[in-house]
């Protein structure tokens, strides 16, 4: 597939521009990047984005019809929606090998999901979110009160919106309409003072998924059908500003969806989903509850999931089979933590137990962790030795450890240098065996835990004309546990004995103008089974992200972005893939009656390709939407 003029431009201009950005403005330490927009309340077009050793922020993310396409502006990240507007979205990070391999968190409260599978981010309302992060698997030394728990490949942690500023509403509300006759709309309430703050809001979507795309194998224009959704959800948090700086927050999210499966377009079904999804969570910070220097921490969390499936199966009409799993996972952490003017000492002990039902029978896991940290600052480099012990009910006992060293040889400047061995245990549903549909998953009592020795080199610069980040990965991965297909009818996970991952990311802003706004991400990534070579699944070597964003006056604007995924293989045999997909947006933003009105086209030149094999891309979809309230304002 050739890439489109359009991204060779975007993407090219871009990156290339930091070269010859002006490196002569003047240095600012709280410049993260600058606003096109001169006046308060201006339209703000673009999305902000900042930088540090081990985090990639997205603020205030512009007008996205749902959550995965934010996520997707993330480097390196493939988000995986199945079949269209509300169906299952999963990402893949770029230092991850599968779904599961990224922790998520909302507020930093961590999302707690038992059953191993990666969270489903279409359960979340876009428009109840303000920022989105990703941080690096190295980020705990960073912020030793993070959630300690390892994952290869980081965590995102979904921010919340936040009290409203002077002059701004305290209503949040949205309405989106668009292709295969869908809805989705928000409504919601935030406000604070000095002493608390708290936002609260209810989203639902409809639609009948009936999209039209163009199919891969014959070339003809089809529609996708039995492909109707339903979902409902609301999110409430309070936080309390206590003494001394002191935190205390309390967060309740609950979600609820019904949606057909379609299946592949090799073999249809007709089967109904329905997923609940509930989280509880609450988190204390009081850095100086013990003295001047000494405070405490603590976090605890509630996740409740639950999938049922009813009818047919793949490829069958008239016969089909129903299944039902539930799994809770509860997680709590408590620590201490002394700072002084260059060194800092943390230590952490956390718990999480899981419990899964399946149809297979009942599997539950506990396990416990001790965490420490220590950073010493020495002139402009910063060291900082992490270790940890975990015990598990399942399997042995592991040690994990990491030293990360930083350099700022001023304000604008980071330099990040870091070794880590961490792990990952299979998925309780890997060990104990299901079913999905007319597939069996047979048990493998037998798995190895993962292990992973990660080195990564990043750096990122800020300047008031550009900034710009770059990293670099490598990661050597032991009994990595694959999916492999036993027959046409089963399959298990087995362990391969060492799986070689290496990464490149290059991703940064320009603003040749103060009403032009361009962003440009690359990523190389190749990840293998060193005993055959054979490429790992759903991980494609390149992936790139480019926009283009002009404010034509302060309350109208027009974006144009593209989005390059390479050609990706499906399974760990080497042989099955699925082609490089590009697509275009269109979008037209503009401020009026108190929000933002936008029109956007996704898929603008109708292309043709597989998210996943017999999985279509929808084709051209015309969408149409208003926001009030929210993190376009």
């Amino acid at each position: 597939m050739s890439i489109s003029p359009i991204s060779i431009f975007l993407l090219l201009g871009t990156l290339a521009g930091y070269a010859v950005a002006a490196d002569s403005a003047p240095v600012s330490s709280d410049v993260e990047m600058p606003d096109i927009a001169v006046k308060a309340k201006a339209l703000k077009l673009h999305d902000e984005i900042s930088y540090t050793p081990h985090s990639v922020v997205i603020e205030q993310p512009a007008s996205d019809v749902y959550l995965g396409e934010t996520l997707g502006k993330l480097p390196g990240v493939l988000v995986r929606n199945t079949s269209g507007f509300g169906s299952t979205t999963t990402v893949i990070t770029s230092k991850a090998l599968g779904s599961a391999g990224t922790a998520v968190s909302i507020d930093d409260i961590p999302v707690v999901e038992s059953s191993g599978r990666g969270v489903n981010f279409s359960f979340f309302p876009s428009a109840l979110i303000s920022s989105i992060e990703h941080h690096s698997p190295f980020y705990p030394s960073m912020d030793p009160t993070s959630d300690n728990l390892p994952a290869s490949g980081g965590r995102i942690n979904l921010r919340t919106l936040k009290s409203p500023k002077a002059g701004e509403t305290p209503l949040i509300g949205s309405v989106v309409v668009g292709a295969g006759k869908s809805i989705e709309t928000t409504v919601g309430l935030r406000g604070g003072d000095e002493k608390r703050d708290w936002v609260a809001g209810v989203s639902g979507y409809n639609t009948k998924g009936d999209y039209s795309f163009r199919n891969p194998l014959t070339g003809g224009d089809e529609t996708r059908a039995n492909n109707d959704a339903v979902g409902l959800g609301g999110l409430a948090k309070y936080r309390w500003h206590l003494d001394n700086e002191a935190t205390f927050e309390a967060l309740e999210f609950a979600s609820n969806s019904n949606r057909t499966n379609p299946g592949s377009l090799l073999a249809p079904t007709r089967q109904h989903q329905k997923d609940t999804f509930n989280l509880t969570g609450a988190r204390y910070h009081g850095p100086h509850l013990l003295g001047t220097h000494d405070g405490l921490f603590a976090k605890a969390a509630v996740g409740y999931a639950r999938t049922a499936t009813e009818g047919p199966s793949a490829g069958q009409i008239d016969s089909g089979v129903t299944t039902d799993s539930r799994s809770v996972g509860n997680y709590a952490q408590a620590g201490f933590v002394h700072r002084n003017d260059s060194t800092s000492f943390t230590f952490a002990l956390d718990n999480q137990f899981d419990y899964l039902r399946t149809d297979e029978g009942i599997f539950n896991r506990n396990l416990f962790g001790a965490t420490a940290t220590v950073s010493v600052d020495v002139g402009k480099f910063r060291f900082v030795p992490l270790a940890r012990q975990e015990a598990n009910s399942i399997f042995p006992s592991t040690a994990d450890g990491s030293m990360s060293m930083i350099y700022q040889p001023d304000a604008d400047n980071d330099v990040s240098l870091s070794y880590g061995l961490s792990h990952s245990y299979p998925a309780i549903t890997a060990v104990g065996g299901f079913t999905n549909g007319g597939l069996t998953v047979l048990p493998n009592p037998d798995l190895h835990v993962q292990r992973d020795s990660i080195v990564s080199l990043s750096f990122d610069r800020r300047k008031p004309k550009y900034t710009v980040y770059g990293s670099a990965f490598y990661d050597l991965v032991r009994n990595r546990s694959t999916f492999t297909f036993v027959s046409d009818t089963s399959a298990r996970f087995v362990n391969l004995s060492s799986v070689s991952v290496v990464g490149y990311t290059l991703d940064g802003q320009l603003f040749p103008l103060e009403a032009l706004a361009l962003r440009g991400s690359v990523t190389l990534t190749r990840a293998w089974d060193r005993a055959t070579g054979h490429e790992m699944p759903y991980k494609p070597r390149l992936e790139g992200w480019a926009a283009a964003s002009y404010l034509v006056t302060q309350a109208v604007g027009v974006t144009v972005q593209e989005q390059f995924t390479g050609k990706r293989f499906v399974s760990s045999t080497g042989v099955s893939t699925v082609d490089p997909f590009i697509q275009t947006i269109l979008r037209l933003d503009a401020q009026a009656l108190g929000g933002v009105f936008f029109f956007k086209v996704t898929n603008l030149f109708d292309v043709s390709a597989f998210e996943n094999p017999g999985f279509p891309y929808a084709g051209r979809g015309y969408w149409l939407g208003y926001t009030l309230g929210s993190a376009t304002l």
